[in-house]
Formats: structure tokens, sequence, C-alpha cells
């Protein structure tokens, strides 16, 4: 029985400890024409939500320093990059010119 509730112990304070990355999370448009919400994972996958779909698409990730960089799974090609700041994801790749997401809080619903 012991080492069991050592295990328990040890994983629970692992999991507790684990902290992720600032940019991960929820986001929604304040001024985009195509984005309506992505949401970005630890894994470095982002679930981009068009307006006008009733599904995610979901997408791999570089990151480098606040830049973040989405790419087609299957032609590698760059689809957006995104400058992180502050919360707010700015669209730098001209693919929705002007478009800011803006981080949702986990206590608030939209």
């Amino acid at each position: 029985m012991k080492p069991k509730f050592v295990f328990v112990w040890i994983t629970f304070l692992l999991l507790a400890s684990c902290k992720w990355p600032e940019y991960v999370g929820e986001y929604y448009s304040e001024n985009c024409n195509m984005l309506e919400r992505i949401e970005i994972y630890p894994d470095k996958t982002m679930d981009i939500r068009y307006y006008g779909m009733d599904f995610s698409i979901n997408r791999p990730l570089r990151i480098k320093d606040n830049i973040i960089t989405v790419y087609n799974r299957d032609t590698e090609a760059v689809e957006y990059e995104f400058k992180y700041e502050n919360g707010k994801l700015y669209e730098k790749s001209g693919m929705d010119l002007h478009c800011v997401l803006t981080k949702q809080a986990k206590n608030q619903t939209k």
C-alpha cells in the first residue's frame, strides 16, 4: 500500500509543478476577417476556427522567441505567422490583415 501512495504523491507533485508556456490558451478575434478563434496547445499544435465553419482545423506550430509560425501538415507551407505580445496574437503573415486575437481568461465564457 505504501509504494502506491508514494507513486501517487510523486505524480501529483510533478503535475502540480508543470506550468504551460505563456502562449498556450484560447484566443478570440478582435479585428479579423477570416479567423474566429484559435486555441494553442502545449504540444505545439493549434486549432484554427474560421468564420462560417462548424469545425476547427489542427495545424503544427514552430515557435521561436515570440513568433509563432503555423504550417500546413501536408505541404509544409506557412499558413500564418503571429507575434505573441502581452496576451495577444498579432497576425504578421498578411493572410488576414490587421488581425488581432486576444487570449480568453479561463473563468470567462464567450
